[in-house]
């Protein structure tokens, strides 16, 4: 593993790197970071989620894997109808979001914008997709290209990851946050 891998992997959130530092090998030689049993070493907020299924867990960037959940974990998971029928392989994944950023971005704001929606909609591939490509993506996920997008930042924004906060002086912040939001307007 080079030690621009390893730079990259001090940076990852604690559960993306305990998965992807206890992946397995799975047919094809692709590494299945999202392994059976990982549920359990969650937080609970991920976990209640998972429990959930369905819409919910597609909109968790930790748990969505899109069109990774196996015919049987998508029955698990209420996720029959949400997704394309097709069942693909991370690899797969991966290679058409290289292609995308290769082809379809001109720009590095493009391809920073592309890398940035698909860190908040599925984390897995977003982290597989950098550090496999580290020496190609960082200098578009990070400088020179991050500061650009925090100058067009009110151009680029799309979802902060977060529950959005719309804060006012002199109004207490608890009251905002007693507020339900539901899923479909998180972002």
């Amino acid at each position: 593993m080079s030690s621009v891998t390893d730079a990259v992997r001090h940076t990852l959130p604690t559960s993306i790197e305990k998965l992807l530092l206890e992946t397995s090998e799975a047919e094809g030689g692709v590494k299945d970071v999202t392994r059976p049993g990982a549920a359990g070493t969650r937080k609970p907020e991920v976990a209640q989620t998972a429990k959930l299924g369905g819409i919910p867990m597609l909109y968790d960037p930790v748990l969505n894997r899109g069109t990774n959940f196996s015919i049987e974990e998508r029955k698990q998971h209420r996720l029959e109808g949400l997704l394309p029928p097709a069942v693909e392989s991370l690899q797969l994944q991966e290679d058409r979001v290289m292609e995308q950023i290769r082809e379809d971005c001109k720009t590095d704001l493009q391809r920073y914008e592309l890398l940035a929606q698909l860190q908040a909609s599925n984390e897995t591939l977003y982290y597989m997709v950098l550090m496999k490509h580290i020496k190609e993506l960082a200098p578009v996920a990070y400088t020179p290209t991050v500061g650009k997008a925090c100058q067009d930042f009110d151009r680029i924004y799309r979802c902060s990851g977060a529950r959005p906060c719309c804060w006012e002086p002199g109004r207490p912040v608890g009251r905002i946050y007693q507020n339900p939001v539901p899923w479909e307007v998180w972002c």
